[in-house]
């Protein structure tokens, strides 16, 4: 008995380091878990706010010398804006009360718009979609990011520059860039009858995120923000949601694609349908963070 007695003590001596490794690998999931399922849960609770960044050209005489910086929500004083940039240069976005920073750089108005290559899916087979592509037939590019289609915010999103882009039919090419996976936005675009839009997700690589500076380091999903590129490939207006259950402004991203369709028509003295009192020029400094 005793002889029993001592070989089970040492079997199970023995399965003490697989036991302990079992169980650290069961919490680490969990955590893991618990911060993404946190995360999605606030974008469905979360009431919106209204607060944006946005950066835009707007008087096309000095189109190719100057540079202009508009800020949507004018009842926000400038610390309300500086609240999401640490003094270290990083830039956040809030979301629930909580602050996440976000990874790479915001692309400059006036400048090459970045390349990038996001992916969407037909009958089964996973498609490359570059920015080349999108710009071959040099026509005016709406890129428009969120986190999920499965959010009331991004739903709204999304069917309202839909809707509102539908008149540029056959004129400008719209994208929708998500962090869904493939059967989520083909049901989407199924569920909502979306037709403006070509769908494709940052899931695989997150290529676009970090090339546009709008990607959640933690948990690597795309922030609500807006681009607009012409047909040269040059980024000509965006907007950065510093709060990601906030809608964008709809109306002055299709302002400023109706601009670019219309441009070659414009006079010298014709500003862009967006301009206010509220334009300033701007230096050549960083963009605002948000």
């Amino acid at each position: 008995m005793k002889g029993l007695t001592r070989i089970g003590e040492s079997e199970h001596a023995a399965h003490k380091p697989l036991i302990t490794s079992v169980i650290v690998a069961r919490v680490r999931f969990r955590a893991l878990t618990f911060t993404h399922v946190r995360f999605f849960l606030k974008i469905v609770i979360e009431p919106p706010t209204t607060r944006s960044i946005c950066r835009l050209p707007l008087n096309t005489r000095s189109l190719n010398e100057r540079r202009f910086s508009m800020s949507l929500d004018q009842k926000n004083d400038e610390s309300d804006v500086q609240e999401t940039t640490e003094s270290v240069g990083h830039r956040y976005v809030n979301f629930g009360g909580d602050r996440f920073k976000l990874a790479g750089c915001l692309p400059k108005i006036d400048d090459l718009a970045p390349e990038f290559t996001v992916y969407s899916w037909f009958n089964g087979r996973r498609i490359e979609i570059t920015l080349g592509d999108l710009l071959a037939e040099k026509k005016p590019l709406l890129i428009s990011t969120f986190a999920s289609h499965d959010t009331p915010v991004s739903r709204m999103h999304v069917k309202t520059l839909d809707m509102k882009l539908s008149r540029f039919r056959q004129q400008a090419i719209a994208l929708q860039v998500s962090s869904d996976l493939p059967f989520t936005i083909n049901r989407a675009f199924r569920n909502e009858e979306l037709t403006s839009f070509v769908g494709a997700s940052d899931y695989y690589d997150r290529n676009f995120g970090k090339a546009y500076g709008v990607l959640l380091e933690d948990p690597a999903v795309l922030a609500r923000a807006i681009f607009v590129i012409d047909g040269e490939g040059i980024l000509r207006h965006y907007q950065l949601q510093t709060d990601i259950t906030a809608e964008p402004d709809y109306d002055l991203a299709i302002a400023t694609i109706a601009w670019l369709i219309s441009r070659s028509d414009a006079t010298d003295d014709q500003l862009h349908p967006s301009a206010s009192s509220s334009v300033g020029e701007d230096s050549d400094d960083e963009v605002l963070n948000a």
